[in-house]
């Protein structure tokens, strides 16, 4: 969404980009609608045979996929750590995706560790 800034900064006119308002309250929908449709046209993804899954983000992310790949038909299922928000998670399952919190850090401690 733009909102238009008048009588602000002189002459030229100026806009607020308010990303927040996108569906998922990120700018993250633009990339997983580009991500997905990117694995579309290469024939790697087909919906209904297809299971996406996405690793290591905050939420924003995972949740713009988890509507993605509802919408589109494909299995979503989000790998995280306990730094996502209850709330990104729960959103996240609400579009029907699988969510899998790690909790053990690998041995050099930078990542995530899944068995």
């Amino acid at each position: 969404m733009f909102y238009r800034l008048r009588a602000f900064a002189g002459r030229p006119r100026r806009f607020l980009k308010l990303e927040g308002f996108n569906v998922t309250g990120s700018i993250k929908i633009k990339t997983a609608i580009a991500l997905v449709e990117d694995l579309e046209r290469r024939g790697i993804a087909k919906p209904n045979e297809t299971v996406m899954v996405e690793n290591r983000h905050q939420g924003s992310l995972g949740l713009a996929l988890g509507l993605v790949c509802a919408i589109k038909g494909y299995k979503f299922i989000c790998v995280t750590d306990p730094n996502a928000t209850r709330a990104a998670i729960k959103g996240i399952e609400l579009y029907g995706a699988k969510v899998v919190v790690v909790e053990d850090r690998d041995p050099a401690g930078d990542s995530w560790e899944v068995d």
